[in-house]
């Protein structure tokens, strides 16, 4: 499955990323002012939280941008993590409204996003560029299996 709008992107990463991505839980939760783009409960030390949460946040915002552009930043954060003045140096986040001390990580995204169109243009950055993020389904046929086994797979 190819897909072309923000909401199948982000359906497939939770879908993906929830069986490759240790302990994670992404989904979609709707409220009526906007849709939050969750990331699950991180379990560990104050640091551990805000390292994994970091990380999650990097990959979420890839896969908005490939339809807002390479330079959307989130206007509505939640973190679980405790109040970090350190965060705020955090360029990802640097503008946000964030609330700290949350169940979860949440990027809320408006409800008209979800039906925008992704981007394929040159001046995107690798990672919305590549064919990770156009999210095609990976094809498991037993002919590909072979193939990627004898190193014939591009």
């Amino acid at each position: 499955m190819v897909c072309t709008n923000l909401y199948q992107a982000i359906v497939l990463f939770c879908k993906q990323g929830n069986s490759e991505i240790t302990n994670s839980n992404f989904h979609i939760r709707q409220q009526q002012t906007m849709v939050w783009f969750c990331g699950g409960v991180v379990e560990g030390t104050d640091n551990e939280i805000r390292q994994v949460e970091l990380y999650r946040i990097g990959i979420m915002i890839q896969v908005i941008r490939a339809a807002m552009g390479i330079n959307w930043e989130p206007y509505e954060l939640r973190l679980q993590s405790k109040n970090d003045k350190s965060l705020y140096d955090t360029e990802l986040i640097r503008n946000a409204n964030v609330r700290f001390g949350c169940k979860m990580l949440a990027i809320g995204i408006p409800h008209y996003a979800f039906a925008l169109t992704l981007q394929h243009t040159k001046d995107q950055s690798p990672v919305a560029n590549s064919e990770l993020v156009l999210l095609s389904e990976p094809d498991t046929s037993l002919e590909y299996s072979v193939a990627e086994n004898q190193g014939n797979v591009a």
